[in-house]
């Protein structure tokens, strides 16, 4: 039996709230994302171990695009540093990250744990290519909800998926639509590989006016958050509840394949 060929770019129509054409091609993102980690000594995408995960969740990664309208995509390698050390590399240049108390209550990076969908294994990480929260329909309809909110369940079984170390999955309805939101929150590491190449394509910082939840960290029975400080020129990360909610605070949606 002769497999079929899946395409290298996928094409795709996002419709809310007006019709909107999606293109992400794998062939250029590889190139780009090889090139920025060989930028800062960091292994590198295996280009035939994407290939292999973009070709098995290919029709999975169009529909997320037209439903969600993700326009951005990642690649994260197998065998980067623990969070501690990447994270300072990411950060590079900058000055020394900002951490709330909550977070350095739960052990700051050396602790944090990612959900299990999350695991040191390649992946690659669909995400909206936006810089502030209020720049994309989905995610500013994530403004001022808590996670509690956005993921539909209780503190209490909140709490038990982050003891658990299990997937923490956004499901929720924005207000005044019909559209039902299902997604993956990022993790630190990705937001961190995300803030930096956002940089390094000259388009500045991303979340200089706004919070983002990072859902697929964890930081005691507490949930990441971060954001770029442009008057102290540092990222700043925190930790919250699953009940916190902040006018100024929303959340970075994602969906990750591995």
């Amino acid at each position: 039996m002769i497999k079929k060929e899946r395409p290298s770019v996928v094409v795709a129509s996002f419709s809310w709230p007006q019709s909107l054409p999606i293109v992400i091609d794998f062939d250029s993102t590889l190139i780009k994302q090889q090139a920025f980690f060989n930028q800062f000594d960091l292994p590198v995408p295996d280009a035939d171990q994407m290939r292999s995960i973009w070709r098995k969740h290919y029709s999975a990664i169009q529909r997320e695009v037209a439903i969600l309208g993700y326009d951005r995509l990642l690649m994260i390698p197998k065998g980067l540093p623990p969070l501690p050390e990447l994270w300072q590399v990411m950060a590079r240049g900058f000055e020394p990250t900002w951490q709330g108390r909550n977070f350095q209550d739960g052990g700051s990076f050396a602790s944090v744990r990612n959900a299990s969908s999350r695991d040191s294994s390649s992946r690659l990480v669909l995400v909206h290519g936006v810089k502030e929260l209020d720049q994309h329909p989905v995610l500013k309809a994530t403004l001022g909800l808590s996670p509690m909110v956005l993921t539909g369940k209780s503190r209490q079984q909140i709490e038990t998926i982050i003891r658990r170390g299990g997937n923490l999955v956004i499901n929720f309805q924005p207000s005044g639509t019909s559209t039902l939101i299902k997604a993956q929150g990022l993790t630190l590491d990705e937001y961190a590989i995300f803030q930096r190449q956002w940089l390094t394509e000259g388009d500045g910082h991303l979340d200089s006016d706004y919070w983002s939840w990072l859902l697929s960290s964890y930081s005691a029975s507490r949930l990441a958050l971060s954001y770029w400080s442009p008057g102290s020129r540092q990222l700043d990360v925190s930790a919250g509840d699953a009940g916190g909610a902040l006018d100024n605070l929303g959340c970075r949606l994602s969906r990750s394949f591995k």
